[in-house]
C-alpha cells in the first residue's frame, strides 16, 4: 500500500508538469471519455479596492493591477484579515461596531481577473460548459464578459456556473471575480455572521477550471456499502440539461486494485425529462473480498456509465472502500468488529497540495509517520477539511472525521437566525456530499465547541435542523459535535471536552484534598447521569468520545498531592516541556487517566498533550494502582491494565512480573492474560513478597 501511494503521488506530479504547455496555450481541453476540462489556474491579475462588497465594474485596465498565482493560500496584501486568520474567532466584532457600522473601508475587497480562449464552437458543441471554482473565499461575485453569473456566500465548498450561453468560443473571454474578507459575510443589522467560514483565508484558494459535460449526465454518485447485509448500493442523480426528454441505461462495474472486474450492476432504461433531475438506485447483494480497515486500507474503483444505443454518453470513476461503521450500545464497530477511536486533531489550510497532505502538520509528526502509531483516526479540526488529506486517509488507513466550518455560537446570534440558518443548512448538505464517497470517513463532526453546554430552546431548534440535514444527506454515517454532548439527545454520540478540570469524586467531596490518584480518575459512571464534566451533563448510554483533554489542570499547589515537590521545578517544567515530556508529572496524569478511560470503555480519545505513542499505546501494560510499599513475607496484589487494541490476536501471551533489588531479580512470576484482538483487560497480579531484614528499595516491573 505504501508503494502504491508513492506511485500515485508521482503520477499526480508528472501529470501537472505535462499540463503546463496546455495551460500556456489557454485553449487545450483534457478529455476524459465524454467529459473534458480546461484549467484556468496560473497567473491572474489582482487589485484591492475600497468598500465592503465588490461594486461592478472593476477598476479599468489602466489602474494599478498586480499579478497573483491561482490557487493561493492567502490573497494578502489585497485582502487583509483583521481576526485570527483561517479561524472565525471575533468575526463580527472585528467587522461591525455596536452601532451597526462597518469598522473599515479598505483591505476588505479585491478583484481578480484573467482572460482565456477555448477551442472553436464546433469542437465544444454538444456539451454544457461549467465554470468551476474549487474554492473562493469569502463572499464571491463572478462575471464573464461583463455578465454577472452569480453571488455566493458559500466559501467552504465549490461553486459552479453554467456559462454555455455566455462563452465566446475561440475568442478572448474575460473572467472577473470579486472577493471580500469576512466583513462581507457579516450582517450589520443583526451583527451576525451569515455563513460558515472557518478553515480558509480569503482569496482563490482552490483550482479554477472549465468543465465540458454531456447534456445528459451523472450529476452525483453516492457509493454505499453494507457489510452486515452484504449489499452494494449506488444512488445516482441523473441530470438532463438538453431541450428534450432522454432515455439512458445506467450500469456500473467494480474493479479491484489490479483492474480485475469484481461486480457488475445494471438497471432498466430510465427516462429523464428535459431540464430535470432524477434519482435512481442500483443495488446488488455483494460483499467485497477485501474490506477497508486501518490495517488493510484496500481500495476498489467503480465505473458508472450512462448508455444510449449501446454507447456511453457519460462515465465517472470513483475509488471506494467496502466497509461499514456502526454503533452498538456504547461502542463503535467497523465491519462488525469493536473499535476505539484513538484520535488526533489535524490543522492545515484547505489548499494543501498532495505532498503537504502527507507531510503537513498533524501535531508532532506527519500523516505517514503517525499512521498506526498508535493513531487510527484523524479529526479535521474546525473546518480544515482538505481533499488531498482525506484521500491520504483512504490510502494510509486513518479513520477520518471531517468537521464543519460552522463555529462559534457568538458569531451566529438569535437575531440573525433567519438570515444565517438557510446558508448553514445549504453548506452542511454540500459539504457532506463533497466528501461522502471517501471510505476513511466514519462520521461527521457538525461543529466544535459551538453551543458547548447551551441547551436553550433556540439553540436546540437550530441544532436539530442542522443534525436533520446532515442525516438526510448521509444516512450511512453517525454524526457528532465536538464538545457538544448530545444536543439534548439528538446526536447518537456523546462528545465532551476537558472534563479533568471539574471531575473527581474525592476532590469534589473534600476540595482541600486536591486530586486523589487513582480514586478521582474513576469519575465516569456508565448507564448513569454524569454531572462532573466541565460544561456537560449526560447519561452514558451511547458511545462517549472525550474529544479534547489534558492534565488535571490548575496551579502547582493542586498537583503537589500526587506529584510532590517536583511540580515546583519551574526550570525543568517550562511550558514548552510540561505538555510533552513523558516524565512530566502533568503528562503522567494524562497517561493514568487515559488508561482508566480505556478500561472503562470510552469509545474515542483525543489527548491534547503528550506523545500519543506514550499516552495510549496500541499494545502494552501499565499499573492501575500505586501503593508504594510491600510488606516482606506477605502476599500482595497489584492491578495492571493490558492493552491489545490491534486487529491481531496474541498467541499464548504472558505477563512477566519481577521484583528487582539493586539490579537483582528477587521474585518473578508469569501471569497468563488474554491475547484477544481489540481488547483491554485488568489483571490482578499475585505477588509473594520475599523476606528482607530491613526496609529495602525495590522496583516492581
Amino acid at each position: 500500500m505504501f508503494r502504491r501511494l508513492i506511485h500515485s503521488v508521482v503520477f499526480v506530479t508528472v501529470l501537472a508538469l505535462l499540463a503546463l504547455p496546455a495551460l500556456a496555450a489557454q485553449s487545450s481541453i483534457i478529455e476524459d471519455g465524454n467529459r473534458g476540462r480546461m484549467s484556468l489556474d496560473g497567473t491572474w491579475d489582482v487589485i484591492g479596492v475600497n468598500g465592503i462588497i465588490p461594486q461592478f465594474p472593476a477598476p479599468p485596465a489602466s489602474a494599478d493591477w498586480k499579478t497573483i498565482e491561482v490557487p493561493h493560500d492567502s490573497a494578502e496584501p489585497y485582502l487583509i484579515n483583521k481576526g485570527a486568520g483561517p479561524y472565525t474567532n471575533g468575526v463580527v466584532e472585528n467587522a461591525v461596531g455596536k452601532d451597526g457600522k462597518y469598522l473599515r473601508n479598505e483591505n476588505a475587497v479585491a478583484w481578480f481577473k484573467r482572460s482565456f480562449k477555448t477551442p472553436d464552437a464546433k469542437t465544444i458543441a454538444g456539451r454544457r460548459i461549467m465554470l468551476y471554482f474549487h474554492g473562493l473565499a469569502y463572499r464571491s461575485d463572478v462575471y464573464l464578459n461583463g455578465k454577472h453569473l452569480g453571488t455566493s456566500l458559500q466559501c467552504l465548498v465549490p461553486n459552479s456556473y453554467d456559462i454555455t450561453d455566455h462563452l465566446k468560443p475561440n475568442q478572448d473571454n474575460e473572467l472577473l471575480v470579486g472577493l471580500t474578507e469576512r466583513d462581507g459575510i457579516v450582517d450589520p443589522q443583526t451583527r451576525a455572521a451569515l455563513t460558515p467560514t472557518s478553515g480558509v483565508r480569503a482569496g482563490i484558494y482552490g483550482r479554477v477550471e472549465l468543465q465540458f459535460l454531456p447534456n445528459i449526465r451523472l450529476d452525483d454518485v453516492f457509493v454505499q456499502t453494507y457489510v452486515a447485509d452484504k449489499q452494494f448500493v449506488l444512488e445516482l442523480t441523473l441530470l438532463n440539461k438538453s431541450d428534450h426528454d432522454q432515455t439512458v441505461t445506467p450500469m456500473a462495474t467494480v474493479f479491484d486494485n489490479e483492474g480485475v472486474p469484481s461486480c457488475e450492476l445494471q438497471d432498466q432504461p430510465v427516462t429523464v425529462k428535459a431540464g430535470q433531475t432524477k434519482v435512481i438506485t442500483l443495488k446488488k447483494d455483494w460483499i467485497a473480498d477485501h474490506l477497508w480497515s486501518p490495517e488493510i486500507p484496500y481500495l476498489y474503483n467503480v465505473r458508472v456509465q450512462l448508455r444510449q444505443n449501446n454507447q456511453p454518453v457519460d462515465m465517472v470513476q470513483i475509488p471506494f472502500g467496502f466497509r461499514e461503521f456502526t454503533i452498538k450500545g456504547t461502542d463503535f464497530y467497523l465491519n462488525g468488529n469493536k473499535t476505539r477511536l484513538l484520535r488526533i486533531s489535524h490543522l492545515t489550510y484547505i489548499p494543501a497540495d498532495v505532498e503537504k497532505a502527507l507531510t503537513g502538520d498533524i501535531r508532532s509528526g506527519t500523516m505517514r509517520e503517525k499512521s498506526g502509531r498508535p493513531i487510527n483516526s484523524v479529526r479535521f479540526h474546525l473546518g480544515f477539511n482538505n481533499e488531498h488529506q482525506i484521500r491520504a486517509c483512504d490510502q494510509l488507513g486513518f479513520m477520518a472525521i471531517p468537521e464543519s466550518g460552522w463555529y462559534h455560537v457568538k458569531e451566529y446570534n438569535e437575531r440573525g437566525r433567519e438570515k444565517f440558518l438557510p446558508n448553514v443548512l445549504e453548506y452542511m448538505e454540500r459539504w457532506i456530499k463533497l466528501y461522502r464517497n471517501h471510505p476513511s470517513i466514519v462520521m461527521w463532526s457538525l461543529t466544535n465547541e459551538h453551543f458547548w453546554g447551551r441547551t436553550g430552546d433556540v439553540e436546540m431548534s437550530i441544532a436539530k435542523q442542522v443534525a436533520q440535514r446532515a442525516m438526510q444527506t448521509d444516512p450511512t454515517r453517525p454524526i457528532q459535535g465536538d464538545a457538544e454532548v448530545t444536543w439534548n439527545g439528538t446526536l447518537p454520540i456523546i462528545n465532551i471536552h476537558y472534563p479533568e478540570g471539574t471531575s473527581g469524586d474525592v476532590r469534589n467531596v473534600y476540595p482541600n484534598s486536591c486530586l486523589v490518584i487513582p480514586n478521582d480518575l474513576y469519575w465516569l459512571k456508565k448507564g448513569k447521569l454524569n454531572t462532573q464534566a466541565w460544561r456537560a451533563e449526560f447519561v452514558w448510554d451511547r458511545p462517549l468520545v472525550i474529544g479534547e483533554y489534558w492534565d488535571f489542570g490548575g496551579d502547582p499547589d493542586k498537583k503537589s498531592s500526587y506529584s510532590g515537590d517536583a511540580i515546583y521545578d519551574w526550570q525543568r517544567w517550562r511550558f514548552d516541556k510540561v505538555k510533552k515530556s513523558p516524565d512530566s508529572p502533568y503528562i503522567d496524569v494524562v497517561r493514568k487517566s487515559t488508561d482508566v478511560y480505556r478500561l472503562q470503555g470510552v469509545a474515542g480519545l483525543n489527548p491534547w498533550s503528550g506523545q500519543q505513542e506514550d499516552i495510549m499505546p496500541t499494545r502494552g501494560t501499565r499499573a492501575l494502582d500505586f501503593h508504594p510499599n510491600f510488606f516482606a513475607g506477605e502476599d500482595a496484589t497489584r492491578k495492571m491494565i493490558i492493552f491489545n487494541e490491534s486487529a491481531t490476536s496474541l498467541v499464548y501471551p504472558n505477563l512477566q512480573c519481577r521484583i528487582i533489588v539493586d539490579g537483582r531479580t528477587v521474585w518473578q512470576k508469569e501471569v497468563r492474560v488474554s491475547g484477544e484482538a481489540h481488547n483491554i483487560q485488568a489483571v490482578d497480579v499475585p505477588i509473594e513478597v520475599p523476606q528482607v531484614s530491613k526496609p529495602t528499595k525495590a522496583t516492581f516491573t
